[in-house]
């Protein structure tokens, strides 16, 4: 059974409940994989957590392919970093902009804070204290050694906020803070979505300690629409509940239910493992597991720390939450679900270097092809046209599919005469016509279009072959 461990917290006994709030099941920890295997049918991710899913694939096959396509290198970088190339920046560059329409749902501010930060008081030291004692944070300077490399925006922002007031008239109020991170991940945890640098979007909302679970709640209902976009209902929500908190009652988990469209998992906890009261996350089968693409925390223990309160002096709480990623999250998890049968084998188009590629049948049919290419482009579709012209027409289609490109059409004698574009490739089953597909798309494209003016394409270079341990031949 794929899983992950409450961060060493006992756990005293598990809930199901399904997407109206109602409790489906209840018992010990090592009965629920019997129970979701029964109950949740057609979802990828409780079968994974079931150990019921059909295909699998490894961490390290996901990055191979990942090097393979062309979105990240490990040439030159120390182990456990990546070098991202073009069609990974559109992939980041595609989520940032659909994040945009999350991030003014959620009205947030961006404030951006340093790389670094003080380890040397007894608040600081006590909030990072598990990664401190876990090797997972990067020393910066040796001359100062209270400095480390952000693991998150968390240290900095409890830094600045330390010591404040906050008007309640202007709560919730949402703070984003897009950065890299870093984490010292040991030699065998290393993959793709586990590389020891890489960007997310931190975001915390600070709020009233009695209207918290008001406020969680509606940011996993935010995220649950943003999850819908990729993965339709095919995610579950899981949620680690701390027992005897103010926030430990069946009206939470009801409503968190009634969030997201599939199954809840809560994992009620004896005690405290850090320093939240509730924290969840949506899950989605990634072939290698089960991958957090959300994650959230009820914090009510940093603000009091920090000396963080209302102007009337009383309680506030913070929410943690994170935003959708791109090349560390969106594509290790697309890529194994392709590996492993749960989903195709190409990219969503939105993340696409090319959205489309046009294939024509001979050679008298390119420039026909090419006009097309130019008149979708006009529209923000990214269009290329195959120029392989001297492989048989099977070979050019068998090829498109190996590069795992979503959409391709061919071109010939009665497109070019008028007859309507179809469409073929992982990503249409149901070979719609181009006009078709784009009527029903074009939204979807649009939301994630970047801004970032570029071809994204490939740099002109070719490793040269290695033939002996300090040097290459041609």
């Amino acid at each position: 059974m794929t899983w992950r461990r409450a961060e060493m917290a006992e756990v005293a006994w598990v809930q199901v409940l399904d997407s109206s709030g109602q409790t489906r099941w209840t018992g010990d920890e090592a009965g629920l994989p019997e129970f979701l295997a029964r109950f949740s049918a057609g979802n990828s991710g409780t079968a994974r957590l079931a150990g019921t899913a059909m295909g699998s694939c490894t961490h390290n096959e996901v990055t191979e392919l990942a090097e393979q396509l062309g979105f990240i290198s490990r040439r030159g970088t120390p182990k456990g970093f990546v070098t991202t190339l073009p069609p990974g920046s559109l992939i980041d560059e595609s989520v940032a902009q659909f994040n945009r329409g999350h991030m003014a749902r959620l009205r947030a501010n961006r404030v951006d804070f340093p790389l670094v930060f003080a380890t040397d008081d007894a608040e600081m030291g006590a909030l990072v204290s598990a990664y401190e004692q876990q090797g997972r944070m990067f020393r910066f300077d040796e001359r100062d050694p209270s400095l480390r490399l952000s693991y998150a925006a968390d240290p900095n922002l409890f830094a600045w906020l330390r010591h404040t007031r906050a008007d309640p008239s202007r709560l919730p109020y949402t703070i984003i803070s897009p950065q890299p991170i870093f984490r010292r991940f040991q030699s065998g945890e290393l993959s793709l979505d586990r590389a020891r640098q890489y960007h997310v979007s931190d975001v915390h909302t600070l709020c009233p300690a009695d209207r918290a679970a008001e406020v969680f709640r509606d940011i996993v209902g935010h995220a649950a629409k943003a999850m819908e976009f990729w993965f339709g209902d095919d995610y579950c929500q899981i949620v680690d509940a701390v027992t005897g908190t103010e926030f430990d009652c069946a009206e939470t988990y009801e409503a968190l239910s009634k969030s997201v469209p599939g199954v809840t998992i809560v994992r009620h906890l004896a005690a405290r493992s850090r320093y939240y009261a509730i924290k969840g996350g949506l899950y989605v089968d990634a072939g290698f597991g089960t991958v957090m693409l959300f994650n959230f925390q009820l914090d009510d223990t940093n603000p009091g720390r920090f000396d963080i309160r209302l102007d009337d002096d009383g309680p506030m709480a913070v929410i943690h939450s994170t935003l959708a990623a791109g090349v560390p999250k969106l594509l290790p998890i697309t890529l194994g679900r392709g590996l492993a049968g749960v989903g195709p084998r190409a990219l969503p188009p939105e993340l696409a270097r090319h959205q489309l590629v046009l294939v024509p049948v001979r050679e008298h049919h390119r420039s026909g092809a090419d006009e097309l290419a130019a008149t979708l482009r006009t529209s923000g579709l990214r269009v290329t046209v195959d120029a392989h012209l001297n492989r048989s027409l099977g070979h050019r289609l068998a090829a498109l599919r190996s590069a795992w490109q979503p959409l391709f059409a061919v071109v010939g004698d009665r497109e070019l005469a008028g007859e309507p574009l179809t469409l073929d490739g992982p990503q249409a089953d149901d070979r719609p016509t181009l006009s078709g597909y784009l009527a029903a798309n074009r939204e979807r494209l649009q939301r994630c279009a970047p801004t970032v003016e570029s071809d994204w394409t490939d740099p002109p270079f070719h490793a040269l072959a290695k033939t002996r341990k300090d040097g290459y031949s041609g």
